[in-house]
């Protein structure tokens, strides 16, 4: 109970928040899987300063979009998003690589504007 309202903090969560703590030389970063939104910004709420590595875009069905809007820090960094099979299955790897990164800067000017 919080002020008396039940509140649900998940595991998850707690060990965010310790991550959050112990990161005194700023060398812990969290994985968050790219296909739970939620949790992602449930995780951000809870460590606003770590790196997270965000796998699940592409294939497994997360969505690039919204994982960078959930779990961008407020700097528009803070996330590493492994595609590698988008890239490496692409008829033309180079391609598919840059227009990623074009995706994800895009993504990134539409929520903070140009960085």
């Amino acid at each position: 109970m919080v002020n008396g309202q039940s509140s649900t903090v998940y595991l998850y969560e707690h060990v965010a928040k310790l991550a959050q703590i112990w990161n005194t030389k700023n060398n812990i970063g969290l994985v968050v899987g790219a296909t739970h939104i939620e949790a992602i910004k449930r995780v951000r709420a809870a460590a606003p300063d770590l790196w997270f590595l965000a796998p699940g875009v592409g294939a497994q069905g997360g969505e690039l979009e919204s994982a960078l809007k959930a779990g961008l820090r407020k700097d528009g960094k803070g996330m590493l998003i492994p595609i590698s099979r988008g890239i490496s299955r692409a008829e033309n790897p180079k391609l598919a690589a840059a227009e990623l990164r074009d995706a994800m800067l895009e993504i990134r000017s539409s929520i903070f504007g140009k960085h």
